[in-house]
């Protein structure tokens, strides 16, 4: 569906969400990469949601849709719920619950498998089962104890059910790719090797990622673009700008921005980033972000040195040496991306359909038991972090 169209449908059904404001923030950052500000401010969590794009349409559309799902995931669709302690569903012959062990809950969590909690209708992508999730770890903000903060990690949205799986599936992978790098860096001994990280040589990358590039350089911004593909085998950028000079009521100080992208193709994953790093940017300089969890930055002399290795790794890669599968088909992305997760062993992908009827918008919760998210939450550590300190 072309971008045209998905802004129709979404500006159709806007006052039910409701948004209630369209800001374009381009004109804020003299790098000009369209930016938009969808504004929901009846949400329970988040009320100003950001979209980038490589148009003025692409970025509404990305900024529209973000409201949409994240609206959607406030509650469950009526009908799709039930109550009960993990331990009573695991004994019903009619219920597969999903221990929410298996998704690494945090210290401060109220789960135990004898209390009662409520569970939301689901789907197992690989066997094919009906399962039933926590809702907590379904919906946003959980409300229930289980999280205690804000985790969006999986939750995406698209034309089709289809496609927000697979947008939902490359955030998760994302996100367990970015938690190793990011628990390394602060919590490695020196000597500890980080992740996969090399920085990409410019020359090698496409046209389009060049252009983009050289635009950044020419505004004064240090950009500079890793190949962070981990053991997956699904490509996977970051893209880091640093602003030397940027202005704050002290004087200019330096500032870095990070941006992320997965996706099956490599160029998609790589255009990703760099948009992202540019929405960071302009979404630091708008200060209109209200919601966010605390972010810890490890402060001791080891964590620091990790960081500047992460900064400017010793690695040089070649853009078309990253994995990269090209389709025309989601349901070949899909699949692509099912058979790496089993690859490493990956045996579960929990699908919750959080579409809600009056909006028409497929919304989605990806959850993969096994991957990390310690980037979402830090209190939530897990092995495929743990294993680089060993």
């Amino acid at each position: 569906m072309r971008a045209e169209e998905t802004e129709a449908r979404v500006l159709a059904i806007r006052a039910r969400v409701p948004i209630t404001r369209l800001s374009d923030l381009t004109p804020l950052d003299p790098i000009r990469l369209p930016v938009f500000a969808a504004i929901t401010p009846l949400a329970r969590d988040l009320t100003t949601h950001l979209g980038k794009g490589v148009d003025a349409v692409s970025a509404r559309v990305s900024a529209l849709m973000e409201a949409v799902e994240r609206v959607s995931a406030e509650q469950a669709a009526k009908g799709a719920t039930r109550r009960g302690s993990f331990t009573r569903l695991s004994r019903a012959k009619s219920a597969r619950p999903i221990d929410p062990v298996t998704l690494h809950l945090p210290a401060d969590t109220r789960y135990a498998p004898d209390e009662t909690f409520t569970w939301v209708e689901s789907h197992d992508l690989v066997s094919g089962d009906r399962v039933w999730m926590a809702a907590d770890l379904a919906l946003t903000p959980p409300s229930e104890g289980i999280l205690r903060d804000v985790d969006t990690n999986g939750l995406a949205s698209g034309n089709t059910l289809l496609e927000a799986i697979v947008h939902g599936l490359c955030e998760v992978i994302e996100r367990d790719v970015q938690s190793q790098l990011d628990f390394t860096t602060a919590f490695g001994d020196a000597g500890v090797p980080l992740p996969p990280l090399a920085a990409v040589a410019p020359e090698s990358l496409p046209t389009e990622a060049r252009a983009w590039l050289d635009r950044l350089r020419e505004t004064g911004l240090d950009a500079r673009v890793q190949d962070a593909t981990g053991d997956l085998g699904v490509a996977t950028f970051r893209t880091v700008l640093a602003d030397y000079d940027y202005p704050t009521p002290a004087g200019p100080v330096p500032m870095l921005f990070t941006g992320w992208g997965t996706a099956p193709h490599a160029t998609a994953a790589l255009l990703r980033s760099i948009t992202e790093a540019v929405q960071a940017r302009l979404g630091f300089i708008q200060g209109a972000r209200d919601s966010f969890n605390v972010r810890w930055e490890g402060a001791h002399a080891t964590s620091r040195a990790h960081r500047r290795q992460e900064l400017d790794p010793a690695r040089v890669a070649l853009f078309p040496r990253t994995p990269s599968f090209e389709s025309l088909d989601l349901r070949d992305d899909l699949e692509f991306l099912l058979g790496r997760l089993r690859a490493a062993g990956l045996e579960r992908v929990i699908v919750t359909d959080l579409t809600r009827k009056d909006l028409g918008i497929p919304v989605v919760r990806v959850r993969v038991p096994g991957l990390s998210c310690f980037t979402v939450n830090q209190r939530r550590v897990d092995w495929r972090c743990l294993r680089h300190l060993l």
